[in-house]
């Protein structure tokens, strides 16, 4: 599982992240949506402590490369990969950390 987090949240970023969450959804993976009035530090914070492994942070760059940051939340590793291939990335790591 993931939790989203809007590094910019405009509209136009907003509706792309949703766009992100509701694909991964469908390919089995929970995606938790924070407020989205929260600052990005307070929506960090809320990612660690509800238990999930992945922080999925989506703001103007990756909304215009059609990307998605995916941070590790255990290790701090962070990755840039394409929206396309985020239940790919999330899926494989998951399998590996089972």
């Amino acid at each position: 599982s993931a939790f989203l987090v809007f590094a910019q949240p405009d509209a136009a970023t907003m509706a792309y992240a949703l766009r992100v969450a509701v694909s991964l959804r469908k390919n089995g993976i929970a995606v938790v949506t924070p407020a989205v009035s929260d600052s990005f530090k307070s929506q960090m914070r809320q990612a660690g402590k509800s238990g999930v492994k992945y922080a999925l942070i989506i703001g103007e760059k990756e909304r215009q490369d059609q990307c998605v940051t995916i941070k590790d939340l255990t290790s701090g590793e962070q990755t840039l990969i394409p929206a396309g291939n985020a239940h790919q990335h999330l899926q494989k790591n998951n399998e590996k950390n089972a």
